[in-house]
């Protein structure tokens, strides 16, 4: 019987775009998983300081793969603050388990950079999985990249055996290091395609009864934007674009909390603007009702959007893209002029262009969503197993 390789996922917390290949990892016979969780955050009743509230999310998230909570001995445990997670246990469990293979999911936290360093100490392979894309690491300014670059490529990656970068931005940042393209692996960032594909098959047909159902004029243009409203995704220039557009025959649905939620709705008073639906948080089961019955996905994110899995969500319920030039998928999930346009970040006045002109090419909207869902369809969970098979093929000969 062939020897399975042992693969060890360490993340921060559950997170629910993860889970879904977490769980497809663990049926493959070629591995044994177990994924070490520094934190319950996700699945505890703990506030989510973006979103404003307590979030626990109505899918699995633990189910069908074998994981561990590795204390944590932070005295302030937090996921947005490096020193927020100190799982000294780690060094034990790697000692403990000792996998053939570490994947590390970014380096944001202290317990990250032990890991690695202890798993080198182990002679455990490495592998990071990170998010940066290269413009964003620019956009840093020239000395903060000087920095950056010793930390890098001096510290960090000597202690990466391979990286698993999930698109073309992400790739050029760790080309721009000097990493060697035989080390790279392609995991595309993904979501569960399948589940949010199904769910638009069973409930396409009632997009005209669910605008109905909230006030939707039968032939307005519905612009959906999803995400927390907080300054990264840039819920204020959305609004300022939709204000000035030439054409009143729009709609704009704001699903998600935040710290802006006061000045979201302040705003759309002052400016008098109708047909904007502030909707709050919704949870995962819910999300593929607002998802039917929009035209247009925006996504004005600026600097720290290292991706946007928003947008492959959107891109599974046929939707057309306005996506700015800061968000790090831009350059992969639009396709411009086919499923969409990117728009200059932070410029509202373009933002407003490319939204009157889906207003003003109605066929486009109808040819670019169907263009948008043959495109995600390789961003893929399939995909990440697949590449991940492929360059584990030999580490039991080693």
């Amino acid at each position: 019987m062939q020897k399975k390789t042992k693969i060890a996922f360490l993340l921060s917390h559950p997170i629910q775009y993860f889970s879904p290949l977490l769980q497809a990892l663990a049926k493959e016979k070629e591995f044994a998983l177990k994924v070490y969780y520094c934190s319950d955050h996700g699945v505890s009743q703990k506030i989510d300081k973006e979103f404003g509230r307590v979030i626990s999310w109505d899918i699995p998230l633990l189910e069908g793969y074998e994981h561990e909570f590795i204390y944590n001995a932070s005295t302030n445990p937090s996921v947005t603050d490096f020193w927020g997670l100190i799982n000294l246990k780690i060094i034990e469990k790697l000692r403990q388990d000792k996998p053939d293979v570490l994947v590390v999911h970014g380096w944001g936290y202290f317990t990250h950079w032990l890991a690695i360093s202890v798993a080198k100490l182990l002679g455990i392979r490495v592998w990071l999985r990170g998010e940066t894309p290269l413009k964003q690491e620019i956009a840093q300014g020239r000395d903060k990249n000087r920095l950056r670059n010793f930390i890098f490529k001096q510290l960090l990656f000597n202690g990466v055996d391979k990286f698993l970068y999930i698109g073309s931005e992400n790739k050029k940042f760790y080309s721009h290091f000097d990493t060697a393209e035989n080390k790279l692996i392609f995991t595309p960032y993904c979501i569960d395609n399948q589940r949010f594909s199904n769910a638009y098959d069973a409930i396409k047909n009632k997009k005209k009864d669910f605008r109905t159902e909230l006030g939707i004029a039968e032939n307005s243009v519905v612009f959906l934007f999803c995400g927390k409203l907080i300054e990264k995704k840039q819920p204020m220039l959305l609004l300022e674009a939709y204000k000035n557009m030439h054409s009143t025959n729009k709609t704009l649905l704001l699903v998600g909390d935040g710290i802006l939620q006061s000045a979201v709705n302040e705003y759309i008073i002052a400016n008098n603007l109708q047909n904007i639906f502030v909707l709050g948080f919704k949870n995962q089961s819910e999300l593929a009702q607002y998802y039917t019955m929009a035209d247009v996905f925006v996504l004005p994110s600026t600097f720290g959007e290292t991706w946007g899995l928003v947008v492959n969500e959107a891109m599974n319920f046929e939707l057309p893209l306005l996506v700015s030039d800061m968000v790090g998928c831009a350059e992969d999930l639009v396709v411009e002029s086919e499923n969409g346009y990117v728009f200059e970040n932070e410029n509202a006045k373009d933002l407003q262009i490319k939204m009157d002109m889906m207003i003003e090419n109605r066929d486009f909207m109808n040819s670019a969503g169907k263009k948008s869902y043959k495109t995600i369809q390789n961003y893929s969970i399939e995909t990440i197993v697949r590449n991940l098979k492929d360059a584990m093929k030999n580490i039991n000969k080693n």
